[in-house]
Formats: structure tokens, C-alpha cells, sequence
């Protein structure tokens, strides 16, 4: 997310969950993966063919058989550690503050974990990570849930609140629509 996005995200009293995978976050490994599954990780673009016209309980046979799934996996030069995974999260902390950030996995499918960590099972090695780096017991709770669990009660407790409101030129479009930026479907 670019950083004028993420002030914005924040100045609102939203949080961004920080992906586990690479694409995201390392341009090495987005290069590497791009050339061998020979399209960019976000490109959406066949699933509109697939389910146009189908029900959800059609859609769902179609795509239950491709999760939980499994990110293509490159050679360990290609992907980071753990510690350098917490880089990309440390730097949002700088930017917007540590009320901000969020672990948002996608062990759901699809992202190829750091070095080191298989499945969900390995989580506490994210701990063991922020715990070298000096986090705060009070860092690591609003990191691991708390900052998400804020702003669900936010949400839920009042049905005007609206935390990430957007204004003027910023409102979300009606329709889905290609991201100019991202080549991704965006819209509500």
C-alpha cells in the first residue's frame, strides 16, 4: 500500500493486516513468481469467465478444490525470513504508528510463507521475531488481534460509526472497476 494510503488508512482509525507472503512485499520474489507462473500474482482476470452466470453454491465447486492453496515455491534465495518479513511491518509502524498494523495471514491460501515457516502452526515463530526486535507485550497483542478486535467494536457497537469514511473525491466507486494502479478489481 502506498504510503500516502496508509496515512490516510490511519488518520481514519483504520488498520492494515500484513499479508504473510512475499508478493507483497518483496520485489525479488514478485519478479521470481511473475515469470514462472507467468502472470502477476493479483491477475484476476479468467475468474470473471469461470463464474459468469453461475450461482454461489456453483462458484463455490469451482473453487473449493483450489483451496487451501499453496503458493508456487522458489528457491530460499527468493524468499525472506521472518526478520525481514517484520521489516515491511516495522516500517508501517514508523509511518503511522503501531495502532495501525495488523497480522493478516491469507493462511487461507495462496501467499508462500517466509523461510522457515510452513503453515499456521508456525506462527509463534512471528512472536519469537517480535520479541528480538524489543516489541512491547502491548505491541504484540495489538499486532496479533487487538488493533482488528478495536476496530471491529468500533464498527459493530455503533451502526453510524464509520471509521474509514471516505470523503469528496475519495468515495469508493459503485461499480467494480479495473485499479488503475494494481490492474485489480476494486468497487464495492
Amino acid at each position: 500500500m502506498p504510503d500516502h494510503l496508509l496515512t490516510k488508512l490511519a488518520a481514519r482509525g483504520g488498520v492494515i493486516g500484513f499479508q504473510i507472503g512475499h508478493s507483497f512485499h518483496s520485489p525479488k520474489y514478485h519478479s521470481w513468481r511473475t515469470e514462472h507462473v507467468g502472470r502477476v500474482f493479483w491477475d484476476a482476470s479468467k475468474v470473471a469467465e469461470e463464474v459468469t452466470g453461475k450461482s454461489i453454491e456453483e462458484i463455490d465447486e469451482i473453487a473449493a478444490p483450489n483451496y487451501p492453496s499453496v503458493g508456487p515455491r522458489p528457491p530460499d534465495e527468493y524468499l525472506m525470513s521472518v526478520d525481514e518479513w517484520f521489516d515491511v511491518v516495522d516500517r508501517a509502524i514508523e509511518l503511522v504508528g503501531e495502532d495501525h498494523v495488523a497480522l493478516g495471514t491469507d493462511f487461507d491460501g495462496g501467499p508462500t510463507p517466509p523461510r522457515g515457516m510452513r503453515d499456521i502452526s508456525d506462527l509463534p515463530m512471528l512472536t519469537e521475531a517480535m520479541l528480538r526486535r524489543g516489541y512491547s507485550e502491548e505491541r504484540i497483542r495489538k499486532f496479533l488481534g487487538q488493533n482488528l478486535m478495536r476496530v471491529f467494536r468500533q464498527v459493530t457497537e455503533n451502526e453510524n460509526a464509520t471509521p474509514m469514511a471516505l470523503t469528496g473525491d475519495e468515495q469508493l466507486p459503485k461499480q467494480r472497476q479495473k485499479s488503475p494502479e494494481f490492474g485489480c478489481m476494486a468497487g464495492s
